[in-house]
C-alpha cells in the first residue's frame, strides 16, 4: 500500500505551516515515516506501540517523541509499577478490536466509497460498530461498549499520568457533549456522575 502515501510530505508541510504541532503514532512504519520527514520529535505514541516496560520507555525517551500512550493492556496494578510522568491514558472511547484489509460492506453488498459506519450483530445479539476508511481500504471493528472508566478516577489519578483521553469515535453531537461533561465533572471537579454502560476494559482483570 505504498502508493497510500504519495502526496502525504506535502500535506504534511502544509498541516504544519497552519499549526499541526505532533502526530499521534499508532504503528512503526508510520513513525518511520514521520522521522524521514523529519518529524519524529513531535510524534506521540500511542497505545498500539510497546511501552510495556522500562526498557521500551527509556528507548522511546531517547528517541525523542513528546510522550507515549500506557498499554491498554494493563491492568491498574501493573500501570503503577511504570513510569507514567510521560504517558497518556485512554480513560473513554471505543476501543478497535481489528483493523481488517477485508472491507465488511465491500464483501457482502458492494464498494461505495463513502466511509460508511456499519453494523455487525453477534450471535448474543451484541452489535459492534465497524468503520470503513474508504481512502485506504481496511475496516475498524470496534468493541460493543466503550472504555469508561468514570467511577474508578481516583485511582487513575493515582497512577500519576501526564494527561488523560477521551477517545471519540461514533458519538453524535449531544453524546459527546454528555460524556464530557460527566468525565470533567469526575475528574475536574470530584462530583458524584451517574455514568453510563461501560466496559472496564482490563483495568481490572488484565491480560492473561
Amino acid at each position: 500500500r505504498s502508493h497510500t502515501v504519495s502526496g502525504w510530505e506535502e500535506k504534511v508541510k502544509l498541516l504544519r505551516a497552519r499549526g499541526l504541532t505532533g502526530f499521534l503514532v499508532r504503528n512503526l512504519e508510520g513513525y518511520g515515516w514521520l522521522c524521514r520527514q523529519g518529524y519524529g520529535k513531535a510524534c506521540v505514541l500511542d497505545a498500539s506501540m510497546y511501552t510495556w516496560n522500562e526498557s521500551a520507555l527509556k528507548f522511546w525517551e531517547k528517541e525523542g517523541v513528546l510522550r507515549n500512550t500506557a498499554p491498554l493492556e494493563l491492568h491498574e496494578k501493573e500501570l503503577s509499577h511504570r513510569s507514567n510522568g510521560r504517558s497518556e491514558m485512554v480513560v473513554y472511547g471505543y476501543l478497535p478490536l481489528m483493523v481488517s484489509a477485508q472491507c465488511v460492506l465491500k464483501n457482502t453488498e458492494g464498494c461505495r466509497k463513502r466511509n460508511d459506519l456499519v453494523w455487525l450483530r453477534d450471535r448474543y445479539q451484541k452489535e459492534f460498530p465497524v468503520q470503513c476508511c474508504c481512502s485506504f481500504c481496511y475496516n475498524v471493528i470496534y468493541n460493543s461498549l466503550p472504555l469508561g472508566l468514570l467511577e474508578e478516577a481516583p485511582q487513575v489519578e493515582a497512577l500519576g499520568m501526564q494527561s488523560i483521553r477521551l477517545s471519540f469515535t461514533i458519538e453524535t453531537e449531544k453524546e459527546t457533549g454528555d460524556i464530557l461533561k460527566d468525565f470533567i465533572g469526575r475528574y475536574r471537579y470530584r462530583r458524584k456522575v451517574a455514568g453510563g454502560s461501560f466496559t472496564k476494559g482490563h483495568f481490572k482483570r488484565g491480560v492473561e
